[in-house]
C-alpha cells in the first residue's frame, strides 16, 4: 500500500509504467523467486496509473514489449520515453542476481530512483516522457520459449544466456511472406560452435571462441502464420560465471529485429 500511494505521489494521474521483468498475462511463468502474478500488486494498490503487465499474451501488438526487453538499457530508456511512459519498475525477485545488473544499467542510463517497497523487492525509476509520442509498431509475434537462462545488463549490453538451444516464437500475422533482418551479438564463456536455425532450415553456423563477440546479421524469410527460430550450441554447457547453480552455453546480445520495408 505505501508503495502505491508513493507511486502516485511521484507520478502524474494516467501516467504509464513499464513493469521488467516482462512476464505473460494470464497463466504467465514464475521468473526465478518473483511469481507469476506479482506484476499485479501495484495495480492493486493504485487508483490513477497504467501498467504495461496486464495485456492478454499472444497478441501481436503486445509483442512489442518482449521486444523491448531484449534492448540495452539506454536504447530501452529511450525507447520508452519515446512511447511516453513515465517510470520503469523493476521487481527484483524476477532476476538471477536480485536485479543488481539491470538498476546499475538503468542508473548509468540516467534515470533515478523515486520509489522502493518496504520489501526491497521493487524499484521505480523515473522517466521524461517526450512530447511527440510514438506507438509500437510490432506487425509479428515475438515470445521467448525454451532455453532461456537469465537476462543480465552489462554496460549497454543486454545479454540473454541460453542453455544448449534457446528458442524463439515468432508469428507472421499478414497474408504474404515477411522479410526481417536479424542483428545480434554472440559470447561464450568458454567458446562455442553452433547454428542459426528457422523453421528446421539452418541458417548459418557459427564458431564463438572464448573472450570474442561475434556479430550476426541475417535475412529471416517468416511465412504467414506460425514460425521457430532456434539458436543451437554445440560445444555442451558450463557453470555461469556468478550464478553458478545455472549452467549456460551461449549469450545472445542486443537482438534486434528490424522490418526489411521499414
Amino acid at each position: 500500500i505505501e508503495f502505491g500511494m508513493k507511486l502516485e505521489s511521484e507520478l502524474e494521474p494516467g501516467a504509464m509504467v513499464f513493469q521488467m521483468p516482462v512476464v505473460g498475462f494470464p497463466e504467465g511463468l514464475d521468473v526465478f523467486s518473483m511469481e507469476k502474478y506479482d506484476h499485479s500488486r501495484p495495480y492493486l494498490h493504485t487508483e490513477s496509473i497504467r501498467f504495461s503487465y496486464g495485456a492478454n499474451k499472444g497478441r501481436t501488438h503486445d509483442s512489442w514489449q518482449m521486444i523491448a526487453e531484449w534492448l540495452p538499457a539506454g536504447s530501452l530508456v529511450n525507447y520508452l520515453q519515446r512511447m511516453g511512459f513515465e517510470a520503469i519498475i523493476v521487481n527484483k525477485k524476477g532476476y538471477a542476481d536480485g536485479g543488481s545488473s539491470i538498476i546499475s544499467a538503468l542508473q548509468s542510463a540516467g534515470v533515478e530512483e523515486i520509489a522502493r517497497d518496504r520489501r526491497d523487492e521493487m524499484v521505480c525509476f523515473n522517466l521524461k516522457p517526450e512530447t511527440e509520442m510514438i506507438s509500437p509498431a510490432s506487425v509479428f509475434f515475438f515470445r521467448k520459449e525454451a532455453g532461456w537462462a537469465l537476462v543480465e545488463y552489462q554496460g549497454d549490453d543486454a545479454v540473454h544466456w541460453m542453455e544448449a538451444m534457446g528458442i524463439i516464437a515468432l508469428r507472421n500475422d499478414e497474408k504474404t511472406s515477411k522479410t526481417l533482418i536479424l542483428h545480434c551479438d554472440l559470447i561464450s564463456p568458454v567458446g562455442q560452435s553452433g547454428s542459426v536455425i528457422l523453421n528446421n532450415q539452418q541458417l548459418s553456423q557459427f564458431a564463438v571462441t572464448k573472450d570474442e563477440r561475434k556479430r550476426i546479421q541475417l535475412a529471416l524469410l517468416l511465412p504467414p502464420g506460425q514460425s521457430t527460430l532456434v539458436f543451437q550450441a554445440n560445444g555442451g554447457t558450463f557453470p555461469h560465471q556468478r550464478v553458478t547453480d545455472l549452467r549456460v552455453g551461449l549469450a545472445v546480445v542486443n537482438l534486434l529485429l528490424e522490418d526489411s520495408l521499414r
